[in-house]
């Protein structure tokens, strides 16, 4: 079983999502408390905006790009049983402790975040913002808390300060257009279309599918494209695409899957 350990947020390399947890080592409940991404929900070389909330008593949510991905249950929170650590966690296997990659941000709230909320402050902070109690931006080449608690910390290991580009992230789904307004649906069927085509972000495409699908038959014309998506190296991708057909549900959607 895990050992007790604080709120965390791993990499599944296995398959390809984010893993969160936490734990607070009762023997009753072995694995402690965790959910996941999406199957298939990152790729490497790509940035993504990951959050984490807790409330008492109700929800534990984790947050991809500003959505939500997944939830679960919880009671009385975990008490933390450790030092905060960024890429690296107190395991007692190290294979599987530390993160082989680069973090641009980390920030602590003392408040659960809304969806909204997220969305709204994924751009960067000044650190004064109501509810921040820890943001490390590492732009300064140091580990420094920017907030008035000023919980600086230090670089252990092989971390290290490193040049990347700037990244633009997509925030959550993609919206339905108006229904009311045929040239706005046309405009957006087309744009999923080629995001589903084109996109190598594996998650993009499976969104785009899963949007094309809840938009419904007026999508029919996104029909060789999805079926096309079948041959997509993303399994996932390629589960959205029948379930997208299927909820298209035109004879030439359904006879598509057959």
């Amino acid at each position: 079983m895990p050992s007790a350990r604080n709120y965390s947020i791993w990499i599944n390399r296995q398959n390809q999502s984010f893993h969160y947890s936490c734990s607070d080592g009762d023997f009753n409940k072995p694995w402690g408390i965790n959910f996941e991404s999406p199957i298939g929900s990152i790729s490497l070389n790509e940035w993504y905006f990951i959050s984490l909330t807790v409330t008492a008593n109700d929800k534990f949510r984790g947050y991809l790009n500003g959505s939500l991905v997944n939830e679960t249950n919880i009671g009385t929170p975990i008490s933390g049983y450790s030092n905060f650590r960024i890429g690296w966690v107190n395991e007692d296997n190290p294979m599987y402790a530390y993160f082989d990659g680069i973090i641009d941000e980390v920030r602590v709230w003392n408040v659960a975040r809304t969806e909204a909320e997220i969305q709204a402050k994924m751009p960067p902070l000044t650190g004064n913002e109501e509810g921040l109690v820890g943001y490390w931006n590492f732009d300064d080449g140091t580990a420094k808390d920017l907030t008035a608690n000023r919980n600086d910390g230090d670089f252990q290991g092989n971390a290290k300060i490193v040049e990347v580009p700037f990244a633009m992230i997509e925030v959550g789904e993609p919206t339905k257009p108006d229904f009311e307004n045929p040239e706005e649906v046309e405009e957006a069927v087309n744009t999923l279309i080629q995001r589903l085509s084109q996109d190598p972000n594996g998650a993009a495409r499976v969104s785009s599918a899963t949007t094309l699908g809840s938009i419904g038959k007026v999508a029919e014309t996104a029909i060789p494209a999805l079926t096309q998506a079948f041959q997509d190296q993303n399994y996932n991708v390629r589960v959205a695409a029948v379930d997208a057909l299927k909820s298209i549900g035109t004879a030439a959607a359904l006879k598509a899957v057959e």
